[in-house]
């Protein structure tokens, strides 16, 4: 059963504060990574996860996958968490380290929200993308001991005023990053290297120059590319398909001073586990039976009472087959 903890957190979520700029607000978005973090660690779903409209879409490994068959039911002991916050576009970007010697991942989930109304009242999950790393699916230079060794070392912390970097410049960084990996380091764009400039390739680390090593990918441009921009980290999440590689990648940037100081990566391989449409569908089920308890709903978040209306039911079965 669901904690107490956990349903408190998903209901502070259901219709979070926004700015006239539509801005979201911090704590709805950390609350929610919280959430996302505690079902797998005891590998339970949350209706949160399922509850949503019909545009919903859960990947995992860059295949549609249903959520009862995704690495969330498995319970997973986290050794590090690392998570960026997008208030400017409504996002999250978490990653996971799991050195479990009988069961390693590194494990990273882009979690992308909208807005239920155009008054820009009240969040709703759009699109949950999950990547996950582990030895059993030959991932590339996989070594999760390694990494969390590695990891431990970096800080993803807020960084000083005076070395915050504009969202455009942040982008601009990872994408010229991104660039010169395709050109295999011999690009004529000036790649804003700082000194050092730390890099995680799988379990492949060098603390002192970022294009000290060649990297899977290189050659390869990156399509499709997915951003989680944390403006007061300077942390870039982008996930991206290499073209023609039947892979889903995933780096973690952080910028400081307009220069990159921080570049973790790794590949998703493998398919998504196999999971019954019968066992979803009992699922989805069973969630559309809270949404009546829903409909009058009154909670109060910083002492400002908000009523949540009557949200429609949702046809669960629907949103992801």
């Amino acid at each position: 059963m669901l904690s107490l903890r956990i349903l408190a957190l998903f209901l502070s979520f259901l219709s979070p504060l926004v700015s006239a700029q539509a801005r979201c607000q911090y704590y709805p978005l950390r609350n929610f990574a919280d959430l996302f973090i505690e079902a797998q660690t005891f590998g339970e779903l949350d209706p949160s996860f399922t509850i949503s409209p019909s545009n919903f879409t859960f990947l995992q490994n860059g295949k549609l996958t249903m959520p009862s068959a995704s690495t969330l039911v498995t319970p997973l002991e986290i050794d590090l968490e690392i998570t960026l916050i997008d208030q400017t576009n409504c996002a999250i970007y978490t990653e996971w380290i799991i050195a479990d010697p009988k069961n390693p991942h590194v494990i990273g989930a882009q979690i992308h929200f909208g807005f239920r109304d155009s008054e820009a009242v009240g969040l709703e999950v759009n699109r949950i993308e999950l990547l996950k790393a582990s030895t059993s699916l030959g991932t590339w230079s996989f070594n999760a001991s390694a990494t969390l060794g590695y990891a431990r070392g970096e800080t993803w912390e807020a960084t000083a005023q005076t070395e915050r970097t504009p969202r455009e410049g942040l982008l601009g960084a990872a994408d010229s990053f991104l660039r010169w990996l395709a050109e295999e380091g011999n690009s004529t764009e000036a790649v804003p290297f700082r000194t050092p400039c730390s890099r995680l390739e799988g379990g492949q680390y060098d603390a002192e120059a970022c294009g000290g090593f060649k990297a899977a990918g290189k050659g390869v441009l990156a399509a499709e590319k997915r951003y989680v921009v944390d403006e007061v980290s300077g942390g870039v999440s982008v996930m991206f398909e290499p073209e023609g590689s039947g892979t889903v990648e995933s780096y973690m940037l952080r910028v400081e001073g307009g220069k990159l100081r921080n570049a973790v990566h790794y590949i998703a391989e493998g398919q998504p586990e196999d999971g019954g449409v019968e066992e979803y569908n009992s699922l989805a089920a069973a969630l559309l039976g809270v949404l009546p308890a829903l409909r009058s709903l009154q909670i109060s978040l910083v002492g400002v009472p908000i009523d949540h209306g009557k949200p429609e039911d949702v046809d669960l079965i629907e949103v992801l087959l």
